[in-house]
């Protein structure tokens, strides 16, 4: 069965023989997680998930009074569906009858959504065309930025058309972006985008936009991390089960000047090196764990794998 965080707790106060409190050792704990999370890329640690690119809308037309400024209002349009339960929208508008596009802060209903900076110029906009678009992405918030492995989408996308989205640095992201200017379709890259200080989570940026909605599958690092709650799983698999319990007993015991901590860090260090040559991806990660054909053949994820022996999915 998986272990709770209680269970890891009473292990660590057991190793330690009760010199520490419950409090102390899910601290332990927590730092002892962190320290494994950055001893190496854990292939356990490695899942996907589904990002939803959107297709621009460019129903109805639009109008902007210089005196509001930052407020739009739409004819003919439907924008809330857009939005959908989205705390931001991270939507983009480009007006016809102006070169740059402005970020749209909120869709408040249907027919009226607010810029984030303010219109500018020197006359109303009256029954202007737009598209509007969304480029940049909120990632899951077990992802941390930077450890997203490699986007998929459907064979013909990429530039090679076998579905492989290439991620390139932010300026030659920006320098292909001006340069393939506003059409919709064709090969697709992301990057890193600016972290979401609002939702707490990182966030990319996808150019360019699809001509019609479409599923890129996105696989990452997740984050190992301890949960809030005492009877929550702590989820890593048996075989780092023993790992985190000597590294928080150590830390306890050399804070206290207990005799035995050296011995107990030198068997979790030894304990962490096997485990980095068995379990460790490579740097070079080249995405071979992915099985081609959208199936889940990856034996990596298999419940039969001896990673997760007696643990449940996740």
């Amino acid at each position: 069965m998986a272990r709770t965080l209680q269970q890891l707790v009473s292990d660590v106060i057991r190793e330690v023989r009760g010199q520490t409190s419950p409090l102390e050792a899910q601290q332990a704990l927590r730092d002892a997680l962190d320290v494994i999370d950055s001893k190496g890329n854990w292939e356990f640690l490695i899942t996907r998930t589904i990002i939803n690119i959107v297709q621009p809308y460019s129903t109805g037309t639009v109008a902007i009074a210089l005196t509001s400024g930052t407020n739009v209002l739409g004819t003919g349009s439907a924008w809330k569906a857009l939005e959908g339960a989205a705390v931001v929208s991270y939507k983009t508008i480009k007006l016809a009858s102006r070169l740059m596009p402005y970020e749209v802060s909120i869709i408040n209903d249907d027919t009226h959504l607010n810029l984030t900076t303010s219109l500018g110029g020197t006359a109303d906009i009256t029954a202007d065309t737009y598209s509007m678009y969304q480029m940049r992405y909120k990632l899951p918030a077990d992802c941390e930025p930077g450890r997203d492995l490699f986007m998929k989408g459907p064979i013909s996308y990429g530039e090679r058309g076998d579905g492989n989205i290439n991620k390139i640095g932010n300026m030659t992201f920006e320098r292909r972006r001006q340069d393939f200017g506003m059409s919709p379709g064709g090969p697709y890259w992301y990057t890193d985008g600016p972290y979401d200080e609002v939702n707490q989570v990182a966030t990319i940026l996808v150019w360019p936009y699809p001509a019609n909605t479409v599923d890129f599958r996105l696989t990452y690092y997740r984050k190992l991390t301890i949960p809030k709650f005492l009877y929550s799983n702590v989820v890593i698999p048996q075989a780092f089960e023993r790992l985190p319990i000597l590294l928080a007993a150590s830390q306890i015991m050399q804070r206290s000047s207990t005799q035995g901590w050296l011995e107990k860090s030198a068997q979790a260090n030894q304990m962490m090196k096997d485990l980095y040559s068995r379990y460790a991806a490579s740097p070079a990660y080249d995405g071979s764990i992915e099985p081609d054909d959208g199936g889940d053949q990856d034996q990596m994820f298999a419940m039969n794998n001896k990673l997760f022996t007696g643990f449940g999915a996740y």
